[in-house]
């Protein structure tokens, strides 16, 4: 059913931390957006490159953007920051070493528009250090009801882990925040965000393009950090299938258990 939220504010909040090499890239990609009812929220979360040189000198030539500096306290941290200090209707969350299409927020809320969906995902672009690319680009479909949502997150991969190429319905937001202290969130993050959503719109375009390096906290090198960030992340995996009743899940959840073993192997015996 279509609704009137053209035209609504979107906050977009990007998490800053010694991305100064990527950092422009990322905000003239979120500037030049041909939707123009953003605020941009930076959050620098005690970066000691030039990155909050650049982030100082965006905010002073475009008004849309909101920034605001802190001590390191991790991704998490500046998520819930970026969280307290938005005021749009919806919400769309960029990595700092990413960019997007053009047209990606405008597409968004005209999907939302359409469906007013909860959330709204597009397709990615991943490219590496090495000028790959790689494209995900799911079938356009809409979820309706939590426990369908839920399966088709654990069970087929349709619905993206990371909280970039989406967008939030903020009413998700209203009690939520994220687990501090940890440096891989999203996977953590989004099946509890789905827990609050009854709608799921996906649509068959690729507009955001995640820039993959091995220096990133979330897909670099395998840390003792990362490692208690797996075995957190499926426990939270575990607890949502088994108290959701989510039977057909649960194989699928064994196996994300096996994965991340062989996939983190060949890391783990390199690393210290």
């Amino acid at each position: 059913m279509a609704n009137n939220s053209i035209g609504s504010l979107v906050s977009i909040i990007i998490p800053v931390f010694n991305t100064g090499l990527f950092l422009e890239r990322c905000l003239d990609s979120v500037v030049g957006q041909s939707y123009n009812n953003i605020e941009i929220i930076l959050i620098n979360d005690g970066s000691t490159d030039d990155s909050p040189i650049i982030c100082e000198r965006y905010s002073k030539r475009d008004p849309r953007i909101i920034y605001y500096s802190k001590e390191n306290g991790g991704i998490a941290s500046a998520f819930n920051k970026g969280l307290e200090l938005c005021s749009g209707d919806f919400v769309v969350f960029v990595d700092s070493d990413d960019f997007i299409e053009k047209n990606m927020i405008s597409d968004l809320m005209a999907e939302e528009s359409q469906t007013n969906a909860s959330i709204v995902q597009t397709g990615m672009i991943i490219l590496n250090e090495s000028g790959q690319k790689r494209t995900k680009i799911p079938d356009s479909v809409l979820y309706l009801g939590k426990n369908n949502i839920l399966s088709a997150f654990f069970k087929n991969g349709d619905i993206f882990m990371c909280l970039a190429c989406k967008l939030f319905n903020i009413s998700l937001f209203g009690d939520f925040s994220f687990d501090e202290g940890r440096n891989i969130v999203d996977i953590t993050a989004t099946p509890k965000i789905l827990l609050k959503c009854d709608s799921y719109q996906i649509c068959n375009r690729s507009k955001y393009i995640a820039y993959f390096r091995k220096q990133s906290a979330s897909r670099g090198f395998l840390t003792d950090q990362t490692y208690s960030d797996m075995l957190y992340y499926l426990k939270s995996w575990n607890d949502i299938v088994k108290n959701n009743n989510l039977k057909d899940c649960y194989l699928h959840v064994a196996y994300r258990h096996c994965y991340e073993i062989v996939y983190k192997y060949p890391f783990l015996i390199l690393s210290k």
